[in-house]
């Protein structure tokens, strides 16, 4: 049950930092392109984005209320952090219910009250309740996961589980980041303006940053050497190697892409060669 809670904790923390990172990416297109937003387009990627972003917030609220539960079902009392994130979850789902509503009366206004219409500041509202529900849930699982039983238990158990999560976290920053170089990409974003971006690509590294972070301040008092064992060591030069062969054709596809990329394979780079490492160690760690 202790396993199974786990891996529930573990799915729950991805899609919850996936829908976090593409609930900021949203408001910045609510905030910047909202017309275009509220026009589905087939031919613009950034629309099919927003789509796939709802079905993962959808399935990130499933596997949120089904932790939220199995934490609350054993406790004595009614109350406490499960409780709470169940009322914040339920008042998470009427806000998408909300926003359902309030994008197709936007559409309707967006001619009369362009370019703000009174509703905008209740569609923020609703995508601010998303974003709580996301941070909470992702500070919860991330918790739940660290303090989880192993069952070896000790200091290497412990080792484990956040080695795991560095590698699942940097293949969540690794797929956001090129998900976001491909919407800029394919709406033929001036490479001038790149540098807005920049917080955005900042803030899809910090899961990653965070995970090194801890893993640092577990290994700070121990020699470089004793960082890892002769397994992750291993792993972790055959994800290099793989990742070496692999990120060639991955970068070779930019020659498919229209019109010149400018500053935007740097970013495609980066995140292309920290998806394939981090999926990499992952599935070597795991294989054996």
């Amino acid at each position: 049950m202790k396993r199974r809670l786990s891996t529930i904790a573990a799915v729950t923390m991805v899609l919850g930092l996936a829908t976090f990172l593409w609930l900021v990416f949203h408001i910045y297109e609510v905030r910047t392109d909202l017309p275009g937003l509220l026009r589905f387009d087939l031919s613009d990627l950034s629309d099919y984005l927003a789509a796939a972003g709802y079905l993962v917030m959808l399935s990130f609220h499933g596997a949120a209320l089904i932790l939220l539960f199995a934490q609350a079902r054993p406790r004595k009392r009614f109350g406490g952090w499960p409780i709470l994130g169940l009322a914040m979850g339920v008042l998470s789902l009427f806000a998408i219910a909300a926003e359902k509503v309030l994008y197709d009366e936007i559409g309707r206004e967006l001619v009369v009250e362009y370019p703000v219409p009174g509703e905008v500041s209740l569609l923020y509202a609703c995508l601010g309740i998303n974003v709580l529900f996301s941070v909470f849930m992702i500070v919860s699982a991330f918790l739940f996961a660290l303090r989880a039983p192993a069952p070896d238990g000790g200091p290497s158990a412990e080792d484990e589980r956040v080695f795991t999560l560095a590698q699942v976290m940097g293949i969540v920053s690794g797929v956001t980041g090129l998900l976001l170089t491909a919407v800029l990409v394919a709406r033929r974003r001036p490479a001038g303006q790149f540098w807005v971006f920049i917080p955005f690509y900042a803030l899809f590294l910090a899961p990653y940053g965070l995970a090194v972070l801890y893993w640092l301040g577990l290994k700070r008092k121990k020699r470089l050497t004793d960082w890892y064992d002769e397994k992750q060591v291993r792993d972790m030069m055959k994800a290099a190697l793989g990742t070496l062969i692999l990120s060639v054709p991955g970068m070779a596809l930019l020659a498919l892409v229209p019109g010149p990329l400018g500053i935007y394979w740097f970013p495609c780079y980066l995140f292309l060669v920290l998806t394939l490492f981090s999926a990499g160690t992952l599935y070597c760690f795991k294989r054996e």
